[in-house]
């Protein structure tokens, strides 16, 4: 359990892509040791958002947290997690977690939204 509360702009129903969102706190995923949490300062919401909030790309499940593109402070740090630490500025795009090995032929070819060993999209995504 965190000591920080996860909060954000909930969208509730397909309305929500038009404005109709409320501030609240959410549950995020269950915390492993391949995660980091980020104390969230710059958000960006792209197309992607907007498709997630209307049920665009098939049946959205609410309450529905968007904007992940995001720019903030890494503060935990999961155990498995070698190339950022506690307090980090740390950023994501759409697409996190490739692997960023020197043997990984995507990775080292400035692809690592292409990475076969570990990319997660960061909308709709709860792992």
């Amino acid at each position: 359990m965190s000591s920080y509360k996860f909060e954000g702009w909930l969208g509730e129903d397909k309305d929500s892509v038009k404005g109709n969102m409320r501030w609240g706190e959410f549950e995020p995923k269950k915390w492993t040791e391949d995660d980091v949490d980020i104390e969230i300062s710059h958000c960006g919401v792209c197309g992607s958002d907007l498709h997630q909030l209307s049920s665009g790309w098939g049946e959205t499940p609410y309450p529905c947290v968007v904007g992940h593109e995001i720019v903030g402070k890494a503060v935990k740090v999961g155990s498995n997690v070698k190339h950022i630490k506690q307090g980090d500025r740390v950023g994501v795009g759409a697409q996190a977690r490739s692997c960023l090995q020197k043997d990984c032929p995507d990775c080292t070819n400035n692809l690592e939204n292409h990475c076969a060993i570990g990319t997660v999209n960061t909308y709709g995504s709860d792992s």
